[in-house]
């Protein structure tokens, strides 16, 4: 949905410049079209920008209930935190749960980065980036049947390395 929003948007700007360029009376028809174009990334990134606020002030109750955040981090509708109480605590989009610490059987990271290349047509650097997003992050396998493997959206790797050491150092890896 990003993507095309993004496609629009740019189609959007083309023909607003173009719009803008002929004169007063001209325009007003290319100018209002190339508007309307931009509007569903305007649209995404409002939406996008209102669920992260929510989620993350979700994630931080959950935190506090469980005895406030020794460690904790919030990124990109996604997050991770070990409270005061021995809990992990983790977020992925709308799923937020606060586990035991032993509940955790194995985590491991993984990043993905697409390839460079000349001639790439939009459709496979969309698959890519999407790959990209799946294939990036913490993973994690709990003692849960209702969700028993959580993934924690990470992007960044000093990040990664840093929640790495973290449960390294919790579970004595």
């Amino acid at each position: 949905m990003f993507f095309f929003s993004f496609l629009s948007f740019f189609l959007g700007v083309i023909v607003f410049a173009i719009g803008a360029t002929g004169s007063v009376h001209d325009s007003s028809g290319p100018l209002q079209f190339g508007l309307l174009l931009m509007l569903p990334l305007v649209a995404v990134i409002i939406l996008k920008s209102y669920l992260s606020k929510a989620y993350k002030r979700r994630f931080e109750e959950l935190v506090e209930s469980n005895g406030g955040a020794k460690y904790a981090d919030f990124v990109d509708l996604s997050g991770i935190a070990i409270t005061n109480a021995g809990k992990i605590v983790l977020c992925n989009l709308s799923n937020l749960k606060a586990y035991a610490l032993d509940d955790v059987r194995s985590y491991k990271w993984a990043t993905y980065e697409p390839g460079i290349g000349d001639g790439k047509h939009l459709a496979t650097i969309a698959q890519e980036l999407r790959q990209q997003d799946d294939g990036t992050g913490l993973f994690l396998s709990l003692k849960d049947i209702s969700n028993p493997t959580w993934h924690v959206r990470f992007k960044k790797k000093p990040l990664i390395d840093k929640w790495f050491e973290i449960l390294n150092q919790i579970y004595g890896n």
